[in-house]
């Protein structure tokens, strides 16, 4: 019995002995890092950008401090109505006027023309959404990026890095189609352009004294969500339209 305890013995030390040597060579772990930044990163680059160079009310074209990346804007430049819509993918009351906005625009039917500007809140992967938002962008793919982050956002919100790479892949396929290219949005999600435009879009908040999102802007002045309609057909009217 001893001799079989032995034996027994030896062969559970040798299972350890193999198994401790597996683990010690087994790959490690990807480690997932979809932006080289943080949020905080992000936001200290903005409040290096001076403003006084730009007026926010109005559209600004690629320059030096937003990454060379045109507005985001929906619907035609010269509409007689032109909203400055400042939001957070992130953000649970953005997501609900994503809607609404989007509502307003068709109803209005070339009436009205909205520049979409990036404001990070610092909400858990609201950066990552923004970079690759961002990175959408500059394939042509935007919109329905954009439209489908919003209305799956509780989907996204608390995702690990592992899966929100496999969620955006998969959302950024639906939106191009299966046209884009995902590894070069991966890239750019990163790249300084793409973070850069995140913080101009943080800094033209923060010059037009933006305290929270969703913030609506017309003609210079903030106009509240409740508010939108009225204010378009009171400008509307006034052009005669």
């Amino acid at each position: 019995m001893k001799k079989l305890g032995f034996i027994v013995g030896g062969a559970i030390l040798i299972f350890m002995i193999v198994a401790s040597v597996l683990i010690m060579n087994r790959p490690p772990a990807e480690k997932v890092t979809l932006v080289r930044y943080s949020a905080e990163d992000v936001v200290n680059m903005s409040y290096g950008i001076n403003f006084d160079l730009y007026d926010p009310e109005t559209i600004l074209g690629p320059n030096n401090d937003n990454g060379g990346l045109d507005e985001k804007i929906k619907g035609d430049k010269n509409a007689p109505v032109i909203i400055f819509e400042y939001a957070d993918y992130a953000c649970s009351h953005c997501a609900e006027m994503n809607t609404e906005i989007n509502r307003i625009y068709k109803e209005y039917n070339g009436k009205v023309a909205i520049v979409f500007r990036n404001y990070l809140l610092g909400y858990s992967n609201g950066l990552e959404i923004a970079a690759a938002a961002n990175a959408a962008y500059r394939q042509g793919y935007w919109e329905n990026f954009k439209n489908t982050v919003f209305e799956e956002q509780a989907v996204w919100y608390d995702m690990k890095p592992k899966e929100l790479k496999d969620y955006i892949s998969q959302t950024f396929a639906e939106a191009s189609n299966g046209k884009g290219d995902i590894d070069r949005l991966f890239i750019e999600m990163s790249s300084n352009d793409v973070i850069q435009k995140i913080a101009f879009d943080h800094a033209a908040g923060d010059s037009v004294g933006l305290t929270g999102t969703p913030h609506f802007r017309i003609n210079g002045e903030q106009v509240k969500s409740s508010e939108l309609r009225k204010k378009i057909d009171e400008i509307l009217a006034s052009k005669g339209l």
